[in-house]
């Protein structure tokens, strides 16, 4: 059953469009990854898939809705959305931080109830942040922050979570950790991921479902097997590459040819 859907998107800003008649189905319970070069619109798509951006034409469907008929809140009790670069001004703590996830769900005036707490104390577990709950957010590095700013999503309870670049500037190790967490989530309680990813390897390990893009349109759509595949990456990515089936995974691992750089002909 699609959960998400864009029907024939176009939108940008000013008087620039970014992004050209997309339309691309989100299926429940899946880890969906938004894949391709630099420019290529991914976090403008992004945007209208959240609310965030009214496209100038077609619609953005959620649940069976509109995204434009449901109020900012509405859709913060059911999708989270973590964008790549998050400043926080203020030196709040872990659990501060976190406990404004449940915003959506409370009365503007309203105090946190036990239920917040008890919601904000099972995220941090879930996300073994616990012991961090006193710490200021500047002190963190990089891979915690990131795993903190996640929890305050999942505190929200979404249905839906959409990520910008999840994995920009972590280690490998956080890289892992992070990424198999989300997949427990897609498994263990029905949660609907989409991921921007660079990665194109991380991209075919995790997700289900891969659409690529290239100059503000979706070029491919479909499994990893399907879209990434040598005779595409070299198309839209102009770099020589090798593309085998990952042993252990049985999915598609793309090698890069150092010093093969190709040209749009």
């Amino acid at each position: 059953m699609t959960h998400l859907r864009a029907e024939h998107v176009t939108a940008g800003y000013g008087k620039t469009p970014v992004i050209h008649d997309i339309s691309l189905d989100v299926p429940r319970t899946c880890l969906y990854g938004i894949i391709g070069p630099n420019g290529a619109g991914k976090t403008t798509l992004f945007k209208c898939l959240s609310g965030i951006l009214k496209p100038w034409e077609g619609s953005v469907w959620f649940g069976g809705n509109d995204i434009r008929t449901l109020p900012r809140r509405k859709i913060a009790q059911r999708a989270a959305y973590i964008p790549q670069f998050q400043w926080v001004p203020f030196p709040y703590t872990v659990e501060e931080f976190v406990l404004m996830g449940r915003y959506p769900h409370r009365d503007r005036f309203s105090a946190l109830t036990r239920k917040d707490r008890t919601i904000v104390e099972e995220t941090l577990e879930m996300l073994d942040l616990l012991r961090y709950k006193d710490r200021r957010l500047q002190s963190l590095s990089g891979g915690e922050l990131q795993r903190v700013f996640l929890a305050q999503g999942l505190t929200q309870r979404p249905e839906l979570i959409l990520m910008d670049e999840p994995t920009a500037h972590l280690d490998i190790s956080h890289q892992v950790n992070l990424l198999d967490m989300l997949k427990l989530l897609r498994d263990e309680y029905g949660l609907t991921v989409v991921l921007i990813l660079h990665d194109l390897n991380i991209a075919s390990a995790y997700c289900d479902t891969i659409a690529l893009m290239s100059s503000g349109r979706v070029h491919a759509c479909g499994s990893p097997e399907h879209v990434l595949t040598a005779t595409t990456l070299e198309e839209i990515y102009q770099v020589r590459l090798v593309v085998e089936r990952d042993p252990l995974a049985s999915r598609p691992h793309i090698f890069f040819v150092p010093g093969k750089h190709t040209q749009k002909r």
